[in-house]
């Protein structure tokens, strides 16, 4: 074999763990080759470097002093010579966890005591998360213990705090965590009794923001008892402080008076950092102060209100501005007090003396005062917040009193107002709309179109039923219409002539629709002939025009007798003779009588219809 040339990579790359130890294995490969040296090469998996080895000419390798519960890479190579020739590339990496340890170290504890009544209060006990390199495994619970002189008790739990009610009395408390393999060396915490004045207590403790949004806090040690201080414990929490379970710590060796907090800082918001001494009793009381790490100008006002508290005394309250609008640390307010002409009180409140309420004395009674506040920062005001109105009253009237007069007041003002503009109304509408004109239903134009075809049938009746000087109602011709196989219906016509030496009467009868004209003739008067047609009853008939075949000359016709019956009324009769219309609008209307009625010879007194013969054939249907 060359030495020059490359060889391929080794394989089946295999690592084996014993179970009595979790940090040491054995790594076993296959090499077909000729290769007579080898290189291993590992590293845990959050690591960049990697450690390597050069195994002897074999191929297995023990490797020791691994971490217990970690990953690991592993990747071999190798060559055929053994000083000269070239490596072959790094075989495929096999990830690898070594098994669980025993847990090392001790848990970093801190506690909040809260007073529930004269003996008891309530502890809540925190801790943080081990390490892996500490935890050596995954943590199953944690076992927490209560020693007194008398007793001892234990809970498990596995949460990361644990609440309890415990006596106003001193006790230690320790707190283990368990794994697969075993449990962390316990680490105790002494609770001092319920008065703590008698031990350590730090002074001056001082917040100031530092770059990359971290805070430096700074303190004094005690005055007296300092060589009793173990240690001292940094404790901060978002403000408002409403969740406890949110605290932040972190503990300072007794030699150091300073610590710098980074990580989980907030810009913009305010935090509350106390300084406690920790000593074989316990924690004494601490030294508190605000700090922030940026901060700007609030973005809103406290919102306030008030209430009366003597006849020229006002109490005002406010809410805090919401901890996402102050921008960092409130460190006054200003209350503005306005009166109704306009002179302008400003009172300052520094953060010394937040308790609330403010106090206003010397309130005018009867006067009208406009209130309300802005938040300070450091960089600046805030905008004001809610406005209110403070009326004092004489004597012992309460707020609440003039609310109720207030609003009695404005209603009956409201019924009045009401009553008023309704009385107002009724008066100025009719004025308000004398103007306006009302639409005339005669002048729509279907009322005209009405009004003209009633006109033009009104002068056609009138030619029917009245003449220019009186007007009589028609009598009625009572006319029955035969259907089917009835008799025709027979009118009879009678016809007198006379002249001075006699008279000659001649009966006609017409059949319904018969309308032939028949010719007649008498000895008694000379040749004469006279045509006439006979009505055709029940059809429509327009008059194109008058035919008369031979004029009675000289003719008297003398009427029937005045018991004839059937006869035209003589107001009808009238008014076709003096009508001058010989012709219908159209077929659907009704013709003049003179149509029907032409006069061709004079006559007095009743003309019935015997007297005369109409023939129809004149007239087209």
């Amino acid at each position: 074999i060359e030495v020059g040339i490359k060889p391929n990579p080794p394989s089946h790359l295999l690592v084996k763990f014993s179970n009595s130890s979790s940090t040491s294995c054995t790594i076993q490969w296959e090499d077909e080759q000729a290769t007579q040296i080898f290189r291993l090469r590992y590293r845990p998996e959050s690591h960049d470097s990697w450690n390597v080895v050069v195994p002897e000419n074999s191929r297995r390798y023990d490797l020791h002093d691994l971490e217990p519960f970690t990953h690991y890479e592993f990747q071999i190579s190798g060559k055929f010579h053994i000083t000269r020739g070239t490596w072959s590339d790094w075989s495929s990496t096999v990830l690898k966890q070594t098994p669980e340890a025993v847990p090392v170290g001790e848990l970093d504890i801190w506690y909040l005591l809260n007073p529930v009544d004269d003996e008891t209060r309530t502890i809540t006990l925190l801790w943080k998360n081990m390490s892996l390199s500490e935890g050596r495994g995954r943590i199953l619970h944690y076992k927490v213990t209560f020693q007194k002189p008398d007793r001892v008790q234990w809970d498990i739990t596995t949460q990361t705090c644990f609440v309890k009610t415990i006596e106003k009395t001193a006790c230690k408390i320790t707190v283990s965590a368990y794994n697969a393999r075993g449990n962390s060396p316990p680490t105790a915490i002494s609770i001092a009794q319920y008065d703590v004045s008698g031990l350590p207590s730090p002074r001056n403790a001082l917040a100031v923001a530092r770059d990359n949004d971290s805070i430096f806090i700074t303190w004094d040690p005690p005055s007296k008892l300092q060589d009793q201080v173990t240690a001292y414990v940094v404790e901060w929490v978002e403000l408002p402080k409403k969740d406890q379970h949110n605290v932040n710590w972190i503990k300072v060796p007794a030699s150091k008076q300073s610590k710098l907090i980074a990580g989980n800082i907030k810009p913009n918001w305010c935090y509350y950092i106390c300084v406690y001494a920790l000593s074989e009793k316990g924690a004494g009381v601490p030294s508190c102060t605000r700090g922030y790490a940026r901060q700007a100008a609030p973005l809103s006002g406290p919102q306030i209100s008030w209430q009366q508290r003597k006849e020229n005394t006002v109490l005002v309250s406010w809410e805090d501005i919401p901890a996402n609008q102050q921008m960092g640390c409130i460190i006054s307010y200003k209350l503005y007090l306005q009166d109704s002409d306009s002179v302008l009180k400003v009172f300052e409140i520094p953060s010394e003396t937040f308790t609330k309420p403010y106090i206003l004395e010397k309130i005018s009674a009867g006067v009208m005062y406009s209130v309300w506040m802005t938040g300070f920062t450091e960089v600046g005001e805030s905008p004001q917040g809610n406005k209110e109105f403070i009326i004092l009253n004489v004597g012992k009237v309460s707020r609440w009193n003039v609310n109720i007069i207030l609003a009695v007041t404005l209603c009956c003002a409201g019924f009045a107002c009401v009553y008023v503009v309704q009385h107002i109304r009724q008066r100025l509408l009719p004025l308000c709309t004398s103007n306006v004109k009302i639409p005339d239903p005669a002048n729509c134009t279907w009322a005209r179109e009405y009004m003209s075809v009633e006109d033009k049938r009104r002068l056609q009746s009138e030619q029917f039923l009245s003449d220019s000087s009186s007007f009589e109602e028609p009598e009625t011709i009572e006319i029955e219409e035969g259907f089917g196989d009835k008799e025709p219906l027979m009118i009879t016509y009678t016809l007198t002539f006379s002249n001075g030496e006699g008279k000659t009467t001649v009966p006609l009868q017409t059949p319904e629709g018969n309308c032939q004209p028949q010719e007649f003739s008498t000895a008694s008067v000379d040749d004469f002939i006279y045509r006439q047609h006979a009505p055709c009853l029940y059809k429509t008939m327009v008059a194109n025009e008058l035919i008369t075949l031979q004029t009675i000359a000289e003719q008297d016709v003398q009427p029937v007798d005045t018991t004839t019956v059937n006869y035209l009324p003589i107001n009808i009769l009238s008014t076709s003779l003096n009508t001058t219309e010989d012709s219908c609008e159209s077929e659907s209307e009704l013709c003049s009588l003179t149509t029907f009625l032409p006069p061709l010879f004079s006559y007095e007194g009743k003309l019935t219809l015997d007297t005369v013969k109409i023939d129809c054939n004149f007239f087209p249907e």
